[in-house]
């Protein structure tokens, strides 16, 4: 990519997007567009369900390349009626998993449009395989091996990127709520437990890699989380200095596996 070149880049209110524009703003020429206010910049904001006025201000900027950093709930696909191009897009009888933006990938391909790889705009974020942080005794590595096991299982069904285990028990699997309301969910039942992240063999690196930053570590305190293990090569670490050092502050190892 050239200093300068164009870029439409889809944005939440959250800090990681906040994170990734500022870094990028600095080499690029930014076109951000969100499905909300966003408070660090302005943006063009859309209804997530009239995809054609998305396309007719990629058409309108001459947009030739896409950057999905954003968090696009699943829960939108429940609340609301898409528009006729929508619907064409995304029919309502195959909403599984990473179909549903592999779907809007390929139709803006057809239109010259190219979505940017997440690991190749983010590879000095990447979590390399060790321990950033704290220790991990046997019963620790036997809670991460069932954690990433189970998820390397349940793959196929693309149901969540995150589990929480303790002494060998699976105690809750991410769902629509995302890692961090898993953490907050399984905090309601025990303490000291270890969190399993990981992206998986399939997963596309255009959209939704895995992201570890200091508000998931907040979480992680106040549920008095013990461990948190993401996949090394494909988990996005941002604030990386900052979350090593909120763990050490807290006493929570922090590892890539």
């Amino acid at each position: 990519m050239k200093d300068n070149e164009k870029i439409a880049i889809f944005l939440s209110n959250n800090k990681f997007s906040e994170y990734a524009y500022k870094k990028l703003k600095k080499n690029f020429t930014l076109s951000p567009f969100s499905f909300e206010k966003i408070d660090f910049t302005q943006s063009e904001i859309f209804s997530p369900y009239k995809f054609s006025k998305i396309v007719e201000y990629f058409e309108k900027e001459k947009i030739k390349k896409l950057l999905l950093i954003g968090k696009i709930s699943p829960s939108i696909l429940f609340k609301g009626k898409f528009d006729f191009l929508g619907n064409k897009i995304l029919p309502s009888n195959n909403w599984k998993g990473e179909k549903i933006v592999k779907n809007i990938i390929a139709f803006l391909e057809n239109k010259g449009i190219e979505t940017l790889s997440l690991k190749k705009i983010f590879n000095d974020e990447l979590a390399e395989k060790k321990v950033y942080c704290g220790k991990v005794d046997k019963k620790d590595k036997k809670d991460i091996e069932t954690g990433y096991a189970f998820l390397k299982d349940v793959e196929k069904y693309r149901c969540g990127q995150s589990v929480s285990v303790k002494n060998g028990m699976i105690i809750a699997v991410e769902g629509i709520e995302g890692t961090d309301g898993m953490i907050k969910r399984t905090g309601k039942y025990v303490k000291n437990f270890v969190v399993v992240k990981i992206a998986g063999k399939r997963k596309d690196d255009r959209f939704d890699l895995p992201v570890v930053g200091p508000e998931t570590i907040k979480t992680m305190v106040k549920a008095k989380g013990k461990i948190i293990a993401v996949e090394s090569g494909k988990t996005i670490i941002f604030d990386k200095e900052k979350v090593i050092n909120q763990c050490k502050k807290a006493g929570i190892t922090f590892l890539g596996i």
